[in-house]
C-alpha cells in the first residue's frame, strides 16, 4: 500500500510537472503572439501615416500600442496575455477604419477633379485660377482658426496644404487634382472654422483692411478698415475687447515734433482690444473713399488702431461685448503656419513688442 500510494504521488507530481511545462510553453507562445501583434499594428501605423492619414488619428492609437508595449513586459498569466492580443487587434480595426476614410476622401477629391477638368475644357489658366483663389481663402480662415486653436480647422488645413503644390503644377491632370483638393478642403476648413469658433467674434484682415463681425458663425458686420501704417503696425493675433470708451479723446504719445504726434483728438466711441492703446474707433477725418487696401501707407493711416466708419463703429460698439474676441491676421494667402509666424501678441492676447499706439 506504502508502494501505490507513493507510486501515485510520483504520478501526480509528474502530471503536475507536464502541465506546469505545457502552461508555461503556452504563455511563451502567447507572449510571441501578442510581440507579433505589435509588430503588426506598427507596420500599419506606418501604412496609415503613408496614405495619409491625418496624425492627429493615429496618435491615440500610438498611445494605446505603448500601453500594450509596456503592459506585455509585466502580464505573465495566459488570460491577460489574451486580453493584450484582443486589444492590438481593436488597434489594426480602427486603422482599417481611417485608411478606408482616408481612400474615400481621395476617391471624392479624384472624382471631383475628373468634374474640373471637364467644366475647364483645357483652360488651364482659369482652373488654377480657382484653385488659387480657394486656396487664399482656406488659408486665410485656417490662420484664424490657429489663433482660436480649432482642433478640426489644423486637420481640415494639412489636407488643404496636401494638395497647395499640385494648383501650380505643369500637368493638367494633377493642377485639376489639386484644384478639386483645395476647393473640398478650403470648405472643410471654413466649416471647421464657423462650427468651432465663439458665439461672436471680430476678424480683421490686415491684407485686405476688411473686418468681419461674426454672430453663430454668420456675418452680421463686414466694413473696410485702415490699420496701423508700416512704421506702427496694428498687433496680430488673438486679442478681445477689453473695456469700451464713448466719447473719448486721443493723446498723442508722442511729442510734438516727432513724425508721429498728432493734436487731441475726439473720437465717439472706441472698442479696445490691447494694454498698449490700440482699439477700433470711428475717425471722422478720414472720408469713406480712404478705407481698404492701400490706406496703411496713405495719409489716414493710424497709429495701430483700426479705423472704421461712423456707421460700422455704431454696430460694433452696441454688438460686442467685454471679451469678444478680435482677431488680427495677416490675411496675405500664404500657410496659416506662416501667417501665424507673425504674431506680435502673447497667449493672453498682450502685445509683446513695445510700440505705442493710439489714433
Amino acid at each position: 500500500m506504502l508502494a501505490a500510494g507513493l507510486t501515485a504521488a510520483a504520478q501526480l507530481a509528474g502530471d503536475r510537472s507536464r502541465l506546469d511545462h505545457l502552461k508555461a510553453v503556452a504563455i511563451q507562445d502567447m507572449r510571441a503572439a501578442v510581440r507579433q501583434d505589435i509588430l503588426t499594428v506598427k507596420a500599419q501605423l506606418s501604412t496609415a501615416a503613408n496614405l495619409g492619414v491625418d496624425p492627429d488619428d493615429l496618435s491615440p492609437i500610438r498611445g494605446d500600442l505603448q500601453a500594450i508595449e509596456r503592459d506585455a513586459t509585466v502580464i505573465a498569466s495566459l488570460p491577460g496575455l489574451s486580453q493584450l492580443s484582443n486589444r492590438a487587434d481593436s488597434l489594426t480595426v480602427r486603422l482599417k477604419t481611417l485608411e478606408d476614410n482616408v481612400s474615400a476622401e481621395k476617391a471624392a477629391v479624384q472624382q471631383a477633379a475628373v468634374s474640373l477638368a471637364a467644366q475647364y475644357q483645357g483652360r488651364l489658366d482659369a482652373m488654377r485660377a480657382a484653385g488659387l483663389s480657394a486656396l487664399t481663402d482656406g488659408r486665410n480662415e485656417a490662420t484664424v482658426g490657429a489663433f482660436l486653436k480649432i482642433p478640426a480647422v489644423a486637420r481640415a488645413s494639412r489636407a488643404l496644404e496636401h494638395y497647395s503644390a499640385l494648383v501650380s503644377d505643369t500637368d493638367p491632370s494633377q493642377v485639376a487634382l489639386g484644384v478639386a483638393g483645395v476647393q473640398r478642403y478650403g470648405q472643410r476648413v471654413h466649416e471647421a472654422l464657423v462650427n468651432g469658433a465663439p458665439p461672436k467674434m471680430i476678424v480683421i484682415s490686415v491684407a485686405g483692411q476688411r473686418l468681419r463681425a461674426y454672430e453663430r458663425g454668420k456675418v452680421v458686420e463686414e466694413t473696410l478698415v485702415t490699420t496701423g501704417r508700416p512704421e506702427l503696425p496694428t498687433d496680430i493675433g488673438p486679442m478681445q475687447v477689453t473695456k469700451k470708451s464713448s466719447p473719448w479723446t486721443m493723446q498723442s504719445p508722442w511729442p510734438k515734433g516727432s513724425p508721429f504726434w498728432y493734436p487731441d483728438t475726439v473720437v465717439q466711441m472706441v472698442l479696445w482690444f490691447t494694454n498698449t492703446g490700440e482699439g477700433i474707433h470711428d475717425a471722422a477725418w478720414e472720408p469713406a473713399s480712404a478705407y481698404g487696401p492701400g490706406s496703411t501707407t496713405g495719409p489716414y493711416a493710424s497709429h495701430g488702431c483700426i479705423h472704421v466708419t461712423a456707421a460700422a463703429e455704431t454696430f460694433l460698439y452696441n454688438w460686442a461685448e467685454l471679451g469678444t474676441p478680435v482677431i488680427v491676421y495677416p490675411g496675405d494667402g500664404s500657410p496659416a503656419a506662416d501667417q501665424v509666424a507673425k504674431q506680435t501678441v502673447n497667449a493672453q492676447g498682450e502685445p509683446v513688442d513695445n510700440h505705442q499706439s493710439g489714433i
